[in-house]
């Protein structure tokens, strides 16, 4: 059961991102690159301190696994194709940036995998405050609500999977993902 729900966390993360991209490309929507900067970062260390746990398994931690590749291949699309792309940074996007630096420092010092991966998913909490405001202040939305509700329904099963695997980081991971993305469809329903 577990390897299914990690197959259909992996088929739908990666079907949203293939349609993502090309939303991008499109120029249909525009979204925030200096959050998918920070996800980029934050995605990449939450993965190699999960690898550095005691338990790990790319199944058990299908969301981080697909966000892994996700990020850089959405963030390089933003970069080379994105419409009307932002390069300037804010206040918040700089704490979170320095935080993910000094969890790398921590993580490399004490060696405590867990820790530095469980605050990982706190800075990845606020790395979606710049898209939570600029939904927020918005009068249409920039974001996908077919995307993201589909995204939603990956970290639901990417729940289930961390769950049966008996895996509480990728349980938290996935868990973290289904909040966001929760309130992020909200924002984007207010909107339409």
């Amino acid at each position: 059961m577990r390897k299914l729900f990690a197959f259909i966390t992996i088929i739908l993360m990666t079907f949203t991102n293939i349609w993502y991209v090309h939303l991008i490309v499109s120029g249909i929507i525009h979204p925030t690159l200096m959050t998918w900067v920070m996800f980029c970062v934050a995605v990449i260390l939450s993965f190699a301190t999960y690898w550095s746990s005691e338990k790990h398994s790319f199944l058990n931690n299908a969301c981080n696994t697909v966000d892994l590749i996700s990020v850089i291949v959405i963030t390089s699309t933003i970069i080379f194709f994105g419409k009307d792309v932002r390069f300037n940074i804010n206040m918040i996007e700089i704490i979170c940036i320095a935080l993910s630096l000094v969890i790398l420092f921590f993580w490399r010092i004490t060696r405590k995998h867990e820790t530095s991966n469980m605050l990982l998913q706190i800075v990845m909490s606020i790395a979606y405050l710049p898209t939570f405001y600029q939904l927020w202040v918005a009068y249409e939305s920039s974001e996908s609500l077919i995307t993201w509700s589909v995204m939603w329904f990956a970290s639901i099963t990417g729940v289930t999977t961390g769950i049966l695997g008996k895996d509480k980081l990728a349980t938290i991971y996935s868990f973290r993902s289904f909040l966001l993305i929760s309130i992020l469809i909200i924002l984007i329903l207010r909107l339409n």
